[in-house]
């Protein structure tokens, strides 16, 4: 029983396949039938081994296409522009001051002890946007505050009354009201602070200058004993702080924003590794952008590139258009507050291709999104969140010539009491399903990746052969093959060698027949089925 034990460690421990026994697959009246010589014979695994097999560890996402093609896609992480409240952030700032007077000699002003005057003013000021470039119509304000701060002259009590009719509350669509501001002989300067929030700003253009604050100010000044001036002043130096916006309508102008990132590409770090050389076609690019902007935007990658740390040329430009043509394209606007507007580039420009046959690492972006590219236009709209968001597909679909590609994986190996074995061999059936030729070998190591024997002497024997493959355009598998190995013998001299193995590397290379592109679909498989014949020492210890 001990002995049986151990035969089942060495099966377990050699094989990377997943594995069942299947009784029909092997002639069991001969195999398992004890010897005396100390022989035993025994049915190992039947193995099933399809794409996703191969191909497993991927960050990218294995599918499969309507005819069955299989195609990895990389999603790349999405990058987002600033959002219009970011972007559009209207500055504090102190306004242009304004200057106000009244004389009291031409014509005669009477103020003395009594006497009443009244007179009024207006000011349109106007207010710095976020760049020079923006017109706006009108501002719907979450925050913010204006300070009126009144500097006057004058000697004699006044009131002020300040009204911005272009001021309105949102909720109720009234005029926004503004505190009197009282001057007396001993406070000659006032000011009060007035809450914009829930307010809408509309803002106009007044001689030319755009975006413009109205303010109408009505004075009353009493006569009292103090001598009363030839010429009374007064100025209105407006700031406005924190001033921020759920939503903003006009032209609102050119802003350049950077969507610029550095992909890690990790495709090829994994099992997919180098020996793939895609066929013209095979790699798809999809490039979309999501807009919320109510307004035209271009998007400019003034750099895209396949980047390779390892291989040269170490950067090979990607284009959508066609070689040379500049990756620029036009993204629509939203249409209403609140929605998004989807704009998509695909490409199978052959050079994409050319690109990704240097195996990258990273997908290098220099991008911007311009907004009004093409200068004053239309009505715009934006809201505080609005913003772009840029998404990359890429998918790499599986027509392909494969030169000297090479997978492997690392087991762990632990046999006990091998020693005691006198013989093994592997007797390996194989029926392949895809139109690659294969070629094997495992190393047995020690922990620290030492080989301590190979089970195959190189250079590597054809293990399992291509299927055959049809022709153009679909070059779908037509008949399978099947191939028997020659039993693989380990003598005594050979168990020694990897007594002390701990680990098996499992190492196959992969050709296309021919160097030819071939499609691979989900219906590929290879088949191993694999028996084991040991002799043992029967000599009791």
């Amino acid at each position: 029983m001990k002995k049986v034990r151990l035969l089942f460690f060495l099966i377990t421990g050699i094989f990377i396949c997943q594995a069942c026994i299947n009784q029909s697959d092997f002639d069991f009246n001969k195999m398992t039938k004890p010897v005396y010589s100390g022989e035993w014979a025994v049915p190992l695994v039947t193995s099933h081994v399809t794409i996703s097999n191969l191909l497993k560890n991927q960050t990218s996402t294995l599918q499969i296409d309507p005819q069955g093609l299989v195609k990895l896609v990389f999603s790349a992480n999405s990058i987002s522009s600033q959002t219009a409240d970011q972007m559009m952030k209207i500055p504090d700032q102190n306004m242009t001051i304004q200057y106000f007077s009244f004389s009291t000699t031409n014509p005669s002003v009477d103020l003395s002890t009594g006497k009443q005057y009244s007179t009024s003013f207006l000011a349109d000021i106007p207010l710095t946007p976020a760049n020079a470039t923006q017109r706006i119509d009108s501002i719907y304000v979450k925050a913010g505050t204006i300070r009126i701060p009144i500097n006057t002259n004058f000697n004699k009590p006044a009131t002020i009354t300040i009204q911005a009719p272009n001021i309105i509350n949102k909720s109720t669509r009234l005029k926004l009201t503004i505190p009197q501001v009282n001057i007396t002989p001993a406070t000659p300067n006032s000011f009060v602070n007035v809450d914009v929030s829930n307010c809408i700003l509309i803002l106009k253009t007044v001689n030319g200058v755009p975006n413009t604050i109205h303010f109408d100010l009505n004075l009353s000044v009493q006569g009292n004993s103090n001598p009363t001036l030839a010429n009374y002043t007064l100025n209105m130096p407006v700031s406005i702080t924190n001033l921020q916006f759920s939503s903003m309508y006009g032209n609102l102008g050119q802003f350049t924003s950077n969507l610029s990132q550095t992909f890690d590409f990790s495709t090829f770090k994994g099992n997919l590794g180098t020996g793939f050389q895609f066929a013209p076609g095979a790699i798809n690019l999809n490039l979309s952008v999501d807009n919320s902007f109510g307004l035209p935007v271009r998007y400019t990658a003034t750099t895209f590139n396949a980047h390779s740390d390892v291989n040269t040329p170490h950067d090979v430009p990607i284009y959508l258009f066609g070689s040379t043509t500049p990756n620029t394209f036009d993204i629509a606007a939203s249409t209403a507050i609140g929605t998004t507007k989807t704009t998509t580039v695909t490409s199978t420009n052959p050079n994409i291709t050319d690109a990704f046959n240097i195996y990258p690492n990273k997908i290098v972006m220099v991008a911007n999104a311009q907004t009004n590219p093409s200068g004053p236009g239309n009505l715009n709209f934006v809201t505080d969140k609005s913003m772009m968001t840029a998404n990359m597909n890429i998918m790499l679909n599986f027509f392909a010539s494969i030169q000297n590609f090479t997978f492997q994986d690392t087991l762990d190996f632990d046999l006990k009491d091998i020693t005691k074995l006198e013989s093994l061999a592997f007797r390996i059936n194989t029926t392949n399903g895809f139109p690659i030729g294969v070629k094997l070998q495992a190393y047995f190591t020690d922990n620290n990746y030492n080989v301590l024997d190979a089970m195959f002497t190189d250079p590597l024997p054809d293990f399992l052969k291509p299927a055959t493959a049809s022709g153009a355009p679909d070059y779908k598998t037509i008949t399978p093959t099947s191939y028997q190995f020659p039993d693989i013998i380990y003598d005594q001299a050979r168990i020694n060698k990897i007594k002390y193995a701990k680990k098996i590397i499992l190492k196959l290379v992969l050709n296309t027949p021919n160097s030819g592109p071939v499609k691979i679909y989900d219906s590929y498989y290879f088949d191993t089925k694999i028996a084991v014949r040991a002799k043992a020492n029967l000599q009791s210890n």
